[in-house]
């Protein structure tokens, strides 16, 4: 017996997926919903390990997401300006 039906947290957790996805793309800074898809992965790999289509699905989107944050929290660099020709 479980606490919530199985349909119930489906469609809650694929929601709140949603969600996330739409704070990644749509946000100047997607750190924290990124963060919380990592969470999300970390939970579906640990409770899935045996079904390993799903976990090495899971796990390349996890690194995916980690490449993310990686990428926003790297300072950003400026990028050289040409010399100004003055003729």
């Amino acid at each position: 017996a479980s606490i919530v039906p199985k349909i119930v947290f489906l469609h809650t957790f694929s929601a709140i997926q949603i969600f996330i996805g739409i704070g990644i793309l749509v946000l100047r800074n997607p750190i924290l919903p990124t963060l919380a898809a990592i969470g999300a992965l970390i939970g579906i790999i640990v409770t899935n390990g045996s079904a390993f289509d799903i976990t090495f699905r899971d796990v390349s989107i996890l690194l995916a997401a980690v490449a993310l944050i990686v990428l926003h929290t790297q300072p950003k660099q400026k990028t050289p300006q040409p010399p100004s020709s003055l003729t």
